[in-house]
Protein backbone atom coordinates (compact mmCIF):
# COMPACT_ATOMS: atom_id res chain seq x y z
CA UNK A 1 0.00 0.00 0.00
CA UNK A 2 1.32 3.46 -0.78
CA UNK A 3 0.67 6.74 1.04
CA UNK A 4 -1.82 7.96 -1.60
CA UNK A 5 -4.14 5.07 -0.69
CA UNK A 6 -4.45 6.07 2.97
CA UNK A 7 -7.50 8.25 2.44
CA UNK A 8 -8.26 8.80 -1.21
CA UNK A 9 -10.43 11.94 -0.76
CA UNK A 10 -7.41 13.72 0.78
CA UNK A 11 -4.92 12.40 -1.78
CA UNK A 12 -4.59 14.06 -5.18
CA UNK A 13 -6.68 17.14 -4.47
CA UNK A 14 -5.53 20.30 -6.27
CA UNK A 15 -5.63 23.55 -4.33
CA UNK A 16 -5.02 27.20 -5.05
CA UNK A 17 -1.79 28.67 -3.76
CA UNK A 18 -2.51 31.41 -1.25
CA UNK A 19 -1.09 33.05 1.84
CA UNK A 20 -2.15 31.36 5.05
CA UNK A 21 -1.82 32.77 8.54
CA UNK A 22 -2.22 29.91 11.00
CA UNK A 23 -2.10 30.47 14.74
CA UNK A 24 1.02 29.01 16.36
CA UNK A 25 -1.08 28.13 19.37
CA UNK A 26 -4.12 25.99 19.85
CA UNK A 27 -6.87 27.95 21.58
CA UNK A 28 -6.91 26.90 25.24
CA UNK A 29 -10.70 27.02 25.42
CA UNK A 30 -11.00 24.64 22.44
CA UNK A 31 -9.33 21.64 24.10
CA UNK A 32 -11.66 18.77 24.94
CA UNK A 33 -14.53 20.17 22.85
CA UNK A 34 -16.50 18.68 19.98
CA UNK A 35 -15.99 19.97 16.44
CA UNK A 36 -19.25 21.96 16.63
CA UNK A 37 -18.16 23.58 19.90
CA UNK A 38 -14.77 24.40 18.36
CA UNK A 39 -16.47 26.10 15.40
CA UNK A 40 -18.43 28.29 17.86
CA UNK A 41 -15.21 29.23 19.69
CA UNK A 42 -13.42 30.20 16.46
CA UNK A 43 -16.47 32.17 15.25
CA UNK A 44 -16.24 34.36 18.37
CA UNK A 45 -13.07 35.88 16.90
CA UNK A 46 -14.95 37.23 13.88
CA UNK A 47 -15.82 36.26 10.34
CA UNK A 48 -12.20 36.29 9.14
CA UNK A 49 -11.27 33.29 11.30
CA UNK A 50 -12.03 29.67 10.47
CA UNK A 51 -11.11 26.07 11.18
CA UNK A 52 -8.02 25.41 9.03
CA UNK A 53 -7.84 22.89 6.20
CA UNK A 54 -5.62 19.81 6.32
CA UNK A 55 -3.37 21.37 3.65
CA UNK A 56 -3.11 24.64 5.63
CA UNK A 57 -1.91 22.89 8.77
CA UNK A 58 0.42 20.32 7.20
CA UNK A 59 2.19 22.83 4.94
CA UNK A 60 2.40 25.57 7.60
CA UNK A 61 3.63 23.18 10.28
CA UNK A 62 6.28 21.55 8.11
CA UNK A 63 7.57 24.85 6.71
CA UNK A 64 7.73 26.31 10.22
CA UNK A 65 9.71 23.28 11.42
CA UNK A 66 12.19 23.57 8.52
CA UNK A 67 12.63 27.32 8.98
CA UNK A 68 12.90 27.43 12.79
CA UNK A 69 13.46 23.85 14.04
CA UNK A 70 10.45 24.51 16.30
CA UNK A 71 7.59 22.03 16.51
CA UNK A 72 4.31 23.90 16.71
CA UNK A 73 2.19 21.26 18.43
CA UNK A 74 4.55 19.40 20.73
CA UNK A 75 7.41 16.99 20.46
CA UNK A 76 5.78 13.72 19.52
CA UNK A 77 3.18 11.13 20.32
CA UNK A 78 4.43 10.24 23.79
CA UNK A 79 5.44 13.72 24.87
CA UNK A 80 3.39 15.28 27.67
CA UNK A 81 3.22 18.55 25.74
CA UNK A 82 1.94 17.13 22.44
CA UNK A 83 -1.26 18.67 21.16
CA UNK A 84 -3.29 18.31 17.99
CA UNK A 85 -5.43 20.66 15.96
CA UNK A 86 -8.59 19.46 14.30
CA UNK A 87 -9.11 20.43 10.65
CA UNK A 88 -12.27 20.75 8.58
CA UNK A 89 -11.74 17.76 6.27
CA UNK A 90 -13.67 14.62 7.12
CA UNK A 91 -12.26 11.10 6.82
CA UNK A 92 -14.20 8.20 5.39
CA UNK A 93 -12.88 5.84 8.04
CA UNK A 94 -11.66 5.72 11.62
CA UNK A 95 -8.77 3.62 10.32
CA UNK A 96 -6.52 5.68 8.02
CA UNK A 97 -4.84 2.61 6.52
CA UNK A 98 -7.85 0.48 5.67
CA UNK A 99 -11.30 0.37 4.13
CA UNK A 100 -14.11 2.51 5.52
CA UNK A 101 -15.08 1.36 9.00
CA UNK A 102 -18.42 2.31 10.47
CA UNK A 103 -18.23 5.30 12.79
CA UNK A 104 -20.22 4.27 15.84
CA UNK A 105 -20.50 7.80 17.23
CA UNK A 106 -22.74 8.99 14.39
CA UNK A 107 -20.60 12.12 14.07
CA UNK A 108 -18.08 13.16 11.44
CA UNK A 109 -14.53 11.89 11.70
CA UNK A 110 -12.26 14.92 11.25
CA UNK A 111 -8.53 14.72 10.65
CA UNK A 112 -6.21 15.94 13.41
CA UNK A 113 -2.61 17.13 12.99
CA UNK A 114 0.13 17.59 15.58
CA UNK A 115 2.64 15.86 17.80
CA UNK A 116 5.55 16.71 15.51
CA UNK A 117 8.46 14.78 16.96
CA UNK A 118 11.25 12.46 15.91
CA UNK A 119 8.77 10.22 14.07
CA UNK A 120 7.47 13.14 12.00
CA UNK A 121 4.22 15.01 11.89
CA UNK A 122 1.24 12.94 13.01
CA UNK A 123 -1.89 13.15 10.84
CA UNK A 124 -4.81 10.84 11.55
CA UNK A 125 -8.61 10.70 11.60
CA UNK A 126 -10.28 11.10 14.96
CA UNK A 127 -13.96 10.55 15.74
CA UNK A 128 -15.80 13.60 17.03
CA UNK A 129 -15.71 12.93 20.71
CA UNK A 130 -13.70 15.04 23.07
CA UNK A 131 -10.08 14.53 24.10
CA UNK A 132 -8.10 16.98 26.20
CA UNK A 133 -5.14 17.18 23.76
CA UNK A 134 -7.25 18.01 20.67
CA UNK A 135 -8.17 21.64 20.11
CA UNK A 136 -8.09 24.01 17.17
CA UNK A 137 -5.46 26.44 15.86
CA UNK A 138 -7.55 28.91 13.85
CA UNK A 139 -6.68 30.21 10.42
CA UNK A 140 -7.04 33.90 9.52
CA UNK A 141 -8.46 34.42 6.03
CA UNK A 142 -6.32 37.01 4.22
Amino acid sequence: MNFADIDRPQGNVPFDAEWVLLSKNILEESFGKTYDEQIEIVNQFGTNYEIPSLTDVVVSTLLHKVATQESLFGDGLLSKNSTYTRVKEVSQSILPWGPPVQNLTGKDIHWVVGGHGFQGLRVFPYADYTLSIIGVAPRLRL
